[in-house]
């Protein structure tokens, strides 16, 4: 999630926690894509819990971009920046530990899809940034972001049960809960209850792979009442910044007549609510009309995602590192350290293995995680046994129940 406003200080708020992706090449994409139907202009193929790639044609090139609503303006990659043209301003952003400049161009055409079956010119100059931090999470080229600027004119739909994105002419839906979308300085909020604190305008942020993000206020005060169990913590890399945020469970949270119990949170910038929430549900986002549509899907009760191993990975140019160990966890234990270079991943060359596969098996608990690293040209083999979290709230429904609100 990136967001701009434009006026004197400009804010970028924190990119969510792990930016975790699953992608292939650019060129798989035109095999892979899923058969539009009718009242559809294109589909894509997406993993659960992984961003939302799009392919993208832009000065004669095609590349792949991350569909954010939680952006409100597109942003380029700063590899762009001698064919953009003069810079137009620059600006200050604030970003999640810093405050920054960066440079605004006018904005190229976009094609969108791989048949390009929109085109697209943003009407306010583009800010441009370099984004490799996003590129050594995921391992691939993602080179830009689809903003609100470009989404405030579509209907989407993101149905991660059978793996697929489309822009539609028009919602499909008549027989899911309905909330309205209220844009506030650029962006689409929705009002979801947490726990017995109230219901609250929160960010519908596609470009977030995690569950639910919540103001650094919000996220003590909640704290505070006991209602968020600490669980450690997260390594956050964000538009060149790195910073390490607060994670918890929170006892429940409402959405219309649906309630999810013991819900993965993370502190933050801003209140989110990211894919490994919104993809619990068969969801339409009709921006024009500013309505969101929600259907249970058939991942609405699995549990959130934990990262048992306590490790986080990036790959750059090409080799597998140890970006960060988190403090007390399984990794730490078995004496793997920042800057470790990974070889093998359960017996495999970790070149082979895709970095949305290494956060997969590393969030299993009850299996073990092979690893062969190098430090200082000494190879060692380590065995990671991932340990089940215990219940925070043990009084409480199973962690991760879904259920409709009695009437």
């Amino acid at each position: 999630m990136i967001h701009l406003f434009f006026h004197q200080r400009l804010s970028l708020q924190q990119l969510s926690c792990f930016l975790t992706v699953w992608l292939v090449s650019i060129a798989t994409f035109a095999e892979e894509r899923a058969t539009a139907t009718v009242g559809e202009f294109e589909r894509f193929p997406i993993e659960f819990g992984e961003v939302i790639r799009i392919p993208v044609e832009i000065l004669g090139e095609k590349h792949s971009f991350v569909l954010d609503s939680g952006c409100t303006d597109s942003v380029l990659d700063a590899a762009f920046r001698d064919r953009l043209g003069p810079v137009i301003k620059q600006n200050e952003l604030e970003t999640a530990s810093s405050i920054r400049q960066f440079a605004f161009y006018s904005a190229p055409e976009l094609k969108i899809g791989v048949r390009s079956s929109q085109t697209f010119r943003a009407a306010r100059p583009v800010a441009s940034m370099d984004l490799s931090n996003l590129r050594h999470t995921t391992g691939f080229q993602e080179m830009g972001f689809l903003g609100m600027d470009f989404l405030d004119s579509q209907v989407v739909r993101i149905n991660a049960d059978d793996g697929f994105v489309a822009f539609q002419k028009a919602p499909t839906s008549s027989t899911a809960h309905v909330e309205t979308i209220r844009m506030i300085r650029g962006s689409p909020r929705i009002m979801i209850g947490l726990s017995d604190f109230g219901f609250q305008s929160i960010l519908v942020d596609t470009g977030s792979t995690f569950c639910v993000t919540l103001e650094y206020k919000l996220f003590n005060e909640l704290l505070d009442r006991k209602r968020i169990v600490l669980r450690g913590s997260a390594d956050i890399a964000v538009a060149g910044d790195d910073s390490t945020s607060r994670l918890g469970v929170l006892d429940h949270i409402t959405l219309g007549p649906y309630q999810l119990r013991n819900v993965k949170v993370m502190e933050g910038q801003a209140s989110v609510v990211g894919l490994e929430f919104l993809q619990r549900f068969d969801i339409e986002l009709d921006f024009p009309n500013r309505r969101a549509y929600f259907r249970p899907g058939r991942r609405a009760q699995l549990p959130d995602r934990w990262n048992c191993a306590g490790i986080w990975v990036e790959r750059v140019e090409g080799r597998t590192i140890v970006r960060s160990v988190q403090p007390r966890s399984v990794a730490e234990k078995c004496g793997i350290l920042k800057g470790d270079l990974i070889l093998r991943v359960n017996g495999i060359s970790a070149t082979q293995v895709l970095m949305a596969k290494i956060r997969q098996l590393r969030s299993e608990p009850g299996t073990e995680l092979k690893l062969s690293l190098e430090r200082d040209s000494e190879v060692r083999d380590v065995v990671l046994k991932l340990e089940r979290q215990p219940d925070p709230f043990p009084n409480a429904l199973p962690a991760a129940t879904f259920r409709p609100i009695p009437d």
